[in-house]
């Protein structure tokens, strides 16, 4: 990443004084880019204690970058010369790919979590592979074509050899549930996609938002369960013998999540914004698939979401932080108190709800998790840990509502999960009611990207 220098520091005051002339100058489409652009840099002013007036002194305005932490530097580096571009250059910047990933590599560690998801998906053989198709020559196969037409009264037909046809570049995918290829994500989009999002993802990733959980949101859950989750259980059991796995690998409660997902009159529904028999406004896995897909979405079968990981102040830290039984905060420029246990899940929704609504709320863009990401998010912690997650027999552990999924009918169940070491399994049970409260139960966060 660029960092931001004592010399480039004093031509942004010039284009502060300019504003008003430098957006007019600008072609329509690209003022509104403008406007975002200046906003930002004067609210990173605000929230880091610059004085309004240090944007229109040089002086002052080096003085006061001299005083940031070098993550905040790189932010104010980066805002500043996207302004100073857009202005002199009269178009947004440019990012090459290469600019992109090092931003995502310098961030989120990014290279090393999404390989190491990527190999565990590729060994329990839930990634499909294909490939894509070359393109053809229309031109020149139709010239071929002809010529050959017309040589042929001249002699004795031949059967012609047909060549297999080549094959194209790799790419991997899932089955989704309505029979679909969803296309896993490659390293380059989730880099795009953390990039583009970098604004919103700020306070996110200050508050320790950098973990990385790639999910195949669009398959059957009952295939993740019965067939990857249970295929990657048995095979960590085999190699390492003292992890404690009972059983045949299939965790406790299967049986309350087969066909939920699917079929003309699907039982579980996503992302309610309230927890009621009606009007609860979640959606079933088809419409969020064909919303995605109409939206044009890429990869729309998959969720690609960041949590906080075991260490939050550690970037490069393994596993997923745990639900906390103790109060502490997490943040510097907008401090997250954590989701301690023993609420009800009704009063964990009203967080988020009220959050989408309230921008400087510390819980904004956060949003609850779905079984498919809690199956996924063990399978990686386990991995990296070597831990189970959410041993609620464990010290400091708790067992996790699920609340980005609910079951409306007959008096709405939240379902939670967790790792049972007394019957040596994970579980996960079809639910409490939303107004009920468990001192070992809890809540963890996510933010969608």
């Amino acid at each position: 990443m660029k960092r931001l220098s004592l010399e480039s520091a004093p031509s942004f005051p010039i284009e502060m004084r300019m504003a008003s002339f430098s957006r007019s100058s600008l072609p329509e489409p690209y003022r509104d880019q403008f406007d975002f652009l200046r906003q930002e840099i004067i609210d990173f002013a605000a929230s880091h204690g610059i004085p309004r007036e240090a944007l229109a002194k040089p002086d002052l305005l080096r003085e006061a970058a001299n005083k940031l932490p070098t993550p905040d530097l790189e932010r104010l580096a980066v805002l500043l010369e996207r302004f100073k571009h857009l202005i002199v250059h009269r178009e947004p910047y440019r990012e090459t790919q290469a600019e992109i990933l090092e931003y995502a590599e310098t961030f989120y560690n990014l290279r090393e979590q999404y390989t190491l998801q990527c190999d565990l998906f590729k060994r329990l053989k839930l990634l499909q592979v294909g490939y894509l198709s070359e393109p053809v020559d229309t031109e020149r196969t139709q010239g071929l074509s002809a010529l050959f037409r017309s040589l042929l009264p001249f002699g004795k037909k031949k059967r012609v050899r047909k060549e297999p046809p080549k094959k194209g570049k790799e790419f991997f995918f899932v089955y989704g549930i309505d029979g679909k290829q969803y296309t896993f994500p490659t390293l380059e989009e989730v880099a795009e996609r953390l990039y583009r999002q970098q604004e919103r993802l700020h306070i996110k990733r200050d508050q320790g938002f950098t973990k990385l959980l790639l999910v195949p949101f669009g398959m059957r859950l009952e295939d993740l369960f019965s067939i990857y989750f249970r295929k990657f259980l048995t095979g960590y059991q085999e190699a390492h013998p003292n992890f404690g796995l009972k059983g045949d690998g299939l965790m406790s409660g299967y049986d309350d999540f087969v066909h939920v997902d699917r079929g003309s009159n699907p039982r579980l529904f996503y992302y309610p914004r309230f927890f009621r028999e009606t009007d609860h406004q979640g959606k079933t896995k088809p419409q969020i698939l064909r919303e995605r897909v109409a939206q044009g979405v890429s990869c729309p079968g998959w969720n690609i979401s960041l949590f906080q990981p075991l260490e939050p102040d550690d970037l490069y830290s393994k596993g997923f932080a745990s639900i906390s039984r103790h109060d502490y905060t997490q943040g510097k420029e907008c401090l997250r108190p954590c989701l301690s246990v023993g609420r009800p899940p009704h009063e964990y929704l009203s967080l988020l709800e009220d959050a989408k609504a309230n921008p400087d709320s510390p819980y904004h863009g956060e949003t609850g998790m779905t079984p498919e990401d809690w199956i996924t998010a063990f399978m990686v912690h386990l991995e990296e840990t070597g831990r189970p997650l959410d041993d609620f027999l464990g010290p400091g552990e708790s067992e996790a509502y699920l609340l980005g999924s609910f079951f409306p009918a007959n008096y709405c169940f939240m379902p939670y999960a967790r790792w049972d070491n007394h019957f040596g399994k994970p579980g996960m049970s079809k639910g409490t009611m939303p107004a009920e409260s468990y001192e070992n139960i809890g809540a963890r966060f996510l933010v969608q990207i």
